[in-house]
Formats: structure tokens, sequence, C-alpha cells
């Protein structure tokens, strides 16, 4: 007679520690599928062939230049935002091509129905699959640091700078690069059909790259994309990496909430329609999972209030420069052929404050006078918002039209002008930056 075998029993627990292995092994498993595809094997090509071809482009006018640091990384380095002639624009095409592929993989191989069942949450297979995309990514920065490194090498170089290898790749690089990837991610997943999925983050791409095919000019309504950051030798960032910063922040709280959006939407199962995945999302809507989204939408929110109050408000958007240009034109286009004293000499005084990014101009112009007579002067160039009477010309009488929104003033004089006079205007200009503006001295992107 067969004795019964007792069991013990096992109890099951799905806490935060089984989350994070899981989370830790779909990571894992999804950085060797892209590593060791032919995709994935494009990344050490290319950086065996920046070893060949930046001394060959580190030159001006057929001049070898010293290959500092900054200058390859110049080389090197690019946003997803950018031009797209850019050689690097083969980085976010890549980013996609291997988005597509971590998504469909399971299906690919005919396990997706397997795989759904496994007791494992919809934010853990996002998690994960981002995770193992941001581990090529991390690679693909290590393969540049050396590249560069070999570079410099093979010129006769060895001061390396390899904390600036790491601020600038991994800082400021690499951050581009995940925001952008979890967009193509989150694209894939919530179309859920291969093909169609591509096309949708190619599309998605390249309003991107021709924001203004679509009549958008505002970061704020591009993805991913802020104000340049700069570097020189001289300066570091100096007061560039304030502005790119924010602007990151801001897109990081949209990726977030993307994330959320593409975990809730997740297809499992034989049933994909749109009604099911949006029965389930509702389902999958957990209270963690609301107060994320609500901290995600109370970043943008807040983020985005301040960078508009600061590229809209303290500083004047692209379309209201060229409202003020026409409004110029409409104004003073009938003072264009008014015969105006020509600038004979020029001196100056100029403070700079690099700490605040300021100046003082003071100077005096001496002027020629045409072969005519008149009682009206235009001083202009001299967009000044100082009330220091020396601002006016010498011998005007009083100011007859003061536009200094638009910088232009007619001035009286108490005798007319008399041809072949000299008389000289002595002004005063303040510039100073209210902070930064929508577009810091370019688009987005990096600088040097």
């Amino acid at each position: 007679m067969m004795r019964g075998i007792s069991i013990p029993p096992v109890r099951r627990t799905f806490g935060f520690a089984t989350h994070a292995r899981q989370t830790g092994a779909i990571a894992w498993t999804s950085f060797w599928t892209i590593a060791k595809s032919p995709a994935g094997l494009v990344l050490p090509a290319v950086a065996m062939l920046l070893v060949l071809l930046v001394p060959v482009v580190v030159k001006a006018k057929g001049m070898s230049l010293l290959p500092t640091t900054a200058l390859v990384l110049s080389k090197l380095t690019a946003p997803v935002a950018d031009n797209p002639r850019h050689p690097w624009v083969l980085i976010p095409l890549l980013i996609i091509f291997w988005a597509g592929e971590l998504v469909w993989r399971e299906r690919d191989a005919g396990m997706g129905e397997i795989a759904d069942a496994t007791p494992v949450r919809e934010w853990v297979l996002v998690l994960g699959k981002f995770l193992g995309l941001a581990l090529v990514l991390v690679g693909w920065m290590a393969l540049l640091i050396v590249a560069g490194v070999l570079v410099q090498m093979r010129m006769g170089y060895f001061a390396f700078e390899l904390g600036l290898y790491l601020r600038i790749l991994f800082g400021l690089q690499l951050v581009d690069y995940l925001i952008f990837a979890l967009l193509v991610l989150v694209v894939h997943a919530v179309v859920n059909q291969k093909q169609l999925g591509y096309l949708a983050a190619l599309v998605a791409y390249g309003a991107i790259l021709f924001p203004s095919f679509l009549g958008i000019e505002h970061h704020l309504l591009i993805y991913g994309s802020g104000p340049r950051w700069f570097y020189s030798v001289v300066n570091g960032f100096g007061p560039s990496l304030g502005p790119w910063l924010w602007f990151k922040l801001y897109w990081a709280g949209w990726a977030v909430l993307l994330a959320i959006v593409a975990s809730l939407l997740w297809p499992r199962g034989p049933e994909r329609g749109w009604g099911t995945r949006f029965r389930l999302a509702r389902r999958r809507c957990s209270r963690g999972t609301a107060r994320v989204g609500a901290i995600a939408l109370a970043v943008i929110v807040t983020l985005g209030g301040f960078l508009f109050y600061h590229t809209n408000v303290l500083n004047r958007p692209a379309s209201r420069r060229i409202e003020r240009r026409a409004e110029y034109e409409r104004g003073y286009a009938k003072y264009a052929g008014a015969a105006q004293p020509s600038v004979a000499s020029t001196r100056l005084q100029v403070e700079i404050y690099p700490e605040r990014r300021a100046a003082e101009i003071r100077g005096t112009q001496r002027f020629r006078e045409p072969k005519l007579r008149g009682d009206r002067i235009h001083p202009r160039g001299h967009r000044s918002r100082s009330r220091d009477p020396r601002s006016f010309p010498r011998r005007a009488g009083g100011a007859t039209l003061t536009d200094d929104d638009l910088g232009y003033r007619v001035c009286a004089l108490e005798k007319p002008r008399q041809p072949g006079g000299s008389p000289q205007c002595r002004f005063a200009v303040q510039r100073a930056p209210h902070d930064f503006g929508n577009s810091q001295n370019g688009a987005s992107g990096s600088g040097w």
C-alpha cells in the first residue's frame, strides 16, 4: 500500500524583490539580444571607422588641429533633434529598429502567448526592455570613449580628459538618447503591429527633425528638444547647462507618463483589440500607477509653466520677433530715404560682466553731415533702455519720437544741420539676458 507524500506548503510571493529580479532578467536578455544581432554589431564597426576617419575630419582649411578632448567630442556627439544630414542620424534609426525587435521578440519566436501567461507585471516588461535598450546605449557611449582616446593617441596627443568624456557622453548625450528611446518603445508597444510600429516611430522622428514643416518652433512642443549646451576650454559649459537641464527634466516627465501609458496598454493574450486593451488598462491602473502618473503630470505642468514664463514672457519667442520686424517696417519704412549723417568715427568704453552675462557700452560717435540741410536726426542703432540723457545727440533739442520697444528715435535739433558739419552723439547701452529663451543661439542639442 502506497503512502502519500506530504508536500510542504510554499508561499508564493511577488513583492518588490521578485519584480526587481524579473526586471533585471528581462533587461539582461534584451541587451544580449541586441548586442549579438547583426544590427548590434554595427556599433563596434562604426567605432573602428571613427578611429580611422576622425583624424581626417579634425582639420581646418587643410591644417591639422590639436586633437583636444573637446574637439574630438564635438565630432563624436550630436543631439537627436539635429540636422538630418548629420551622420549620427544613424543612432536614432538604430534605436527605432532595436525597440521594435525587443517588443516583438517573443511573438516573432512564436512564444507570445506563453510569455503573456507568465506572472510578470506589464510595467516590469516595459522597464526591463527599456533598461536592456539603455544598456546597449551605455555600451555605445563606452565605445565612443575608447574611440576618442585612440583618435587622440593616433594623432600624438596624450592629455586625455576622461572626466570630460564621462560628463558629456554619459551625462548629456546618453540622456538625449534615453528620452528618445522610451518614446520609440512606447510607440511600438501601443501600435501593436510591427511594421506599422516602425512607420509610426519614423513619423515621430521626422516630426522631431522637421518641426518647422508642421509650424512648430517651441521646444516645449518638440519632444526631447531644448536649447543648446555649449562647451569651451576657457569657460567650460558656462550658463548653457541650466536651460538644457530644465528642458530635459520637463521631457523626462513626459517620458514617465508615456511609459505608464505603454504599461497600461501593453498587449497580452490573443485578444488585442482596442476595446479589450482599454478595459484591461482600467483594471491595471492601480493606486501606485495613479500616484506616479500624478507626480509626472505635476512635473510637466510645473516645469512647463516655468519654461513658458522664461521663453515667452521674459524673452520674446521667434514669432514675436518676426512680428516686431514687421511692425518696425510698417512704422518707420517712411524714413528709409531720409538723409542722415554717416559715421566718421566711434569711441567705445565697454564693461563686461561674465558672471551675469551682461555688458554696459558707453560711447561717442562722430558723424559726417550729408550735403543737405535738416532739423531732424534719426539716431539708429542705439536701442538703449537707459535714461541717460547723453544717449541723445548733444545738439538735440528734444525727442519728437521715442519708441524703446522697437528701438527707434527721432530727435529735433535746436539749429538745423548744415552741410559739412561734424556732430557727435553720446550713447549708453545696457545688455543683459533675461535668464534663457526658447532658442539659445540655435536649435536644440549640443554645441561647441
